[in-house]
């Protein structure tokens, strides 16, 4: 959908009573940041196990919006249906542990077991989480399963291991010290 993101404080003007009432509780407005999207697939606890990492560099599909929306994901007749994250073209060693890294702070702050996505956007050489997606599509085409096909495991091998990790779930103890305290009302 084309007002999901806008480009002039008019076209914000335009949509916003359309989306207030289709969200009446209301909504959350906020940047976009243009540039290449990165997902980092992890699984397990702290400190985890990275599955993979995909990229989109929206410049490859100039004629879909830069970002997928629910269309791109799952009908079949939308422009963006064909973008599919892919192994990053190159990306030095120190850009992938820095992605690396932010995924597994994000996921060590929202508490994250099992398996989970972190999606992040580069802007002018740097990084932004954009979303923690801590229950991804874990079906045979999902973008986790072809991380983890890419990695050398088979879809059937990632769940087996998925299994396992919950089973074991009740061994792992949290740290006795929070990262980052959210207040009680906290908007986050």
């Amino acid at each position: 959908m084309r007002a999901s993101l806008v480009t002039s404080k008019e076209e914000l003007n335009k949509v916003l009573p359309h989306k207030l009432s289709a969200f009446p509780a209301g909504i959350i407005v906020e940047e976009f940041l243009e540039g290449r999207e990165f997902n980092v697939g992890l699984v397990g606890v702290p400190p985890y196990e990275v599955v993979g990492i995909s990229m989109i560099d929206y410049k490859d599909y100039p004629d879909v919006m830069p970002f997928l929306d629910y269309r791109a994901k799952w009908d079949t007749n939308s422009p963006g249906y064909k973008i599919s994250p892919e192994n990053p073209k190159i990306i030095s060693d120190v850009a992938k542990e820095r992605l690396i890294w932010i995924a597994k702070r994000a996921g060590i702050t929202l508490s994250c077991r099992g398996y989970f996505r972190v999606d992040l956007r580069e802007k002018d050489g740097r990084l932004y989480v954009i979303d923690v997606n801590p229950n991804p599509d874990l079906n045979v085409d999902s973008g986790l399963a072809n991380q983890s096909r890419r990695s050398g495991l088979s879809y059937e091998a990632l769940v087996s291991y998925l299994v396992e990790i919950a089973l074991k779930e009740n061994l792992y103890e949290p740290a006795k010290q929070a990262i980052y305290e959210v207040p009680e009302y906290s908007a986050i």
